[in-house]
């Protein structure tokens, strides 16, 4: 038999490719190692009764626990929770949607407290989170107010329509800058809301007669026409499909109805209210995202939730008082509120608890105008 010396080279090399290789020693990981001995430590640990009262003492016990604990967080670290943004926050003011804010807007913050004052033209403030007060002189006896966020910056700006020159005139929040924008005719109705989807309240009028909408896009600067609606509706533009858009839609006096056209799709939907309903209250009462078909009527709030369909009936002060339905308490969810003429009170229905919220802001002749001012 050959020896292995006595083999030709080429055999050598054969059997040397055969033989097994040699095994090198394993590489572990520090934190590899550490895992394997806390889970070890652990479990001695477990076994032999250290924890119990007795078995060491007290400054040693505290010390092996100390050292095991900081090891294993660090080896096992746990997820911290964190407060999630909303990827949307839509923004109402008379029961319209003037603007949807984007940037990681975070629920919470309440409306403002607001009146205006046509005798001197002075906005009067109370911030919803802070409770302080602002005032701002802006328009004229005979101005119809019409907020909207209309330079984007997440605020709403002061903001009057003048009938009798059809002007809209608007003092910026950003910059503190003005403007007069003629657009309209002798009376159109403002309508202003934020119809695409921009964050910025597009200046808009609805024309009764003709049941025509006629609005200047705040992302292009181009004027629209739209024909929808039957001469004697009121318009109430909202985003009832909740894509944050706001809808072309009407009230309709003589049936109770809403009627609206959806931005995404184009498709036209309606909703019945029952009888006694007079005057249209729409907004997010349910915190869905979209607008529910609402009225006032001698017997309380009709509400038509978008969310479940069924209808609500809440009985809320008189029909004598001015609707002023806005997010008072910061939920995401709209309020049930009323502003009382005569004495200039507040009537708040907090979505959040049901509480009553009661607060004296504003005198007889003033206008209500809540609104995020955030001033």
């Amino acid at each position: 038999m050959k020896t292995f010396k006595n083999l030709t080279k080429t055999q050598q090399r054969v059997i040397r490719r055969r033989r097994r290789p040699e095994l090198k020693p394993k590489r572990f990981s520090v934190r590899s190692v550490l895992i394997v001995m806390t889970l070890s430590v652990s479990a001695i640990a477990g076994a032999a009764g250290l924890t119990q009262a007795g078995s060491v003492d007290t400054g040693t016990s505290g010390l092996i626990d100390q050292l095991y604990r900081s090891v294993y967080e660090w080896l096992f670290p746990q997820p911290q929770s964190r407060r999630l943004a909303l990827s949307k926050e839509y923004i109402y003011a008379d029961s319209r949607l003037i603007a949807v804010d984007d940037a990681g807007s975070i629920n919470g913050n309440p409306s403002d407290l607001a009146v205006w004052r046509p005798s001197s033209g002075t906005w009067w403030i109370i911030n919803g989170a802070s409770s302080s007060v602002t005032s701002q002189n802006w328009g004229a006896a005979d101005d119809v107010p019409s907020l909207g966020d209309f330079d984007g910056d997440r605020k709403t700006d002061f903001c009057v329509f003048r009938p009798s020159s059809s002007t809209w005139w608007i003092l910026n929040s950003s910059d503190g800058a003005f403007r007069a924008v003629p657009f309209g005719i002798g009376g159109d109705r403002p309508a202003a809301a934020d119809f695409d989807g921009d964050g910025k309240t597009d200046i808009a009028v609805y024309r009764p007669g003709d049941a025509r909408w006629y609005v200047v896009r705040s992302g292009t600067g181009g004027t629209t026409m739209h024909s929808f609606g039957s001469p004697g509706d009121i318009p109430t533009p909202s985003d009832f499909d909740g894509d944050g858009l706001a809808d072309f839609a009407v009230w309709r006096p003589s049936d109770r109805s809403f009627h609206w056209i959806e931005s995404t799709g184009g498709a036209e939907r309606s909703a019945v209210l029952p009888q006694g309903s007079e005057e249209p209250v729409p907004s997010d009462y349910d915190g869905d995202g979209r607008a529910d078909p609402a009225a006032r009527s001698a017997s309380g709030w009709l509400i038509r939730s978008s969310l479940t369909g069924g209808l609500q009936t809440v009985t809320w002060h008189s029909l004598s008082d001015i609707a002023v339905p806005n997010d008072y308490d910061g939920d995401g969810r709209t309020d049930i509120a009323v502003w009382r003429r005569s004495n200039g009170t507040w009537y708040i229905r907090n979505s959040s608890d049901s509480s009553t919220r009661t607060v004296q802001w504003g005198q007889s002749g003033d206008i209500p105008v809540p609104a995020f001012f955030r001033r």
